[in-house]
């Protein structure tokens, strides 16, 4: 049977460095399905599409932050701060993208839909916000990120997403995060390492 995992899924077990947090990692997404009311981050995820579909507005994203519940607020003002200063740092616009999705073998199938298009000061990108949690004892670097980089970028997307290119905005610091050179066999032997691991894990709890 193939296991059904969603692209937050997948970056957020491909970041983790240490086994015992992968095997919670994946205890998480085998044991608790998703439903509406379970994402942390679904009103901040909400009114961050609605934006980039030109429903919204960027003051309102900090206001559905600030009115957050008091166990998420101090996270949501942190990640809506940093996606609002990148928004004025840069010249975006915004296009559609569709849905995509990305399977190993037959163990895992990763629903690797892009949150947006972006082009950002001339550039296009397709893009996934990264809104984990800040850990101090992290350090999110494009190492860790190119096995879902390689993901997004090798999917199978419903769109013509020629021209553009895979990117993850870490609303942790800010920083849009993206691998500019070819996908290549190393990058593929990364992204099929990871999902094997996954995989291995998923049967073993």
């Amino acid at each position: 049977m193939t296991n059904k995992i969603s692209l937050s899924q997948f970056l957020n077990f491909s970041v983790i460095v240490h086994t015992g947090a992968k095997l919670n990692a994946v205890r998480r997404m085998k044991n608790d399905d998703y439903f509406p009311g379970g994402d942390y981050y679904r009103d901040l995820r909400s009114v961050i599409h609605k934006y980039t579909q030109g429903q919204s507005s960027l003051e309102a994203i900090m206001e559905v932050a600030e009115n957050s519940k008091e166990n998420q607020r101090a996270n949501f003002i942190k990640d809506a701060t940093k996606f609002i200063n990148f928004m004025k740092k840069h010249d975006v616009e915004f296009f559609e993208v569709g849905g995509a999705t990305w399977s190993y073998k037959d163990k895992i199938s990763v629903s690797a839909s892009p949150e947006y298009g972006m082009i950002c000061d001339g550039q296009r990108y397709f893009v996934k916000n990264f809104y984990r949690k800040r850990n101090p004892k992290d350090k999110i670097t494009l190492k860790k990120m190119r096995p879902t980089l390689t993901l997004m970028r090798t999917a199978t997307s419903q769109v013509d997403l020629q021209g553009a290119n895979a990117a993850i905005l870490n609303l942790q610091n800010g920083q849009l995060i993206f691998d500019d050179k070819p996908v290549n066999t190393e990058k593929l032997l990364e992204l099929q390492a990871d999902a094997a691991q996954l995989a291995d894990i998923w049967d073993m709890v």
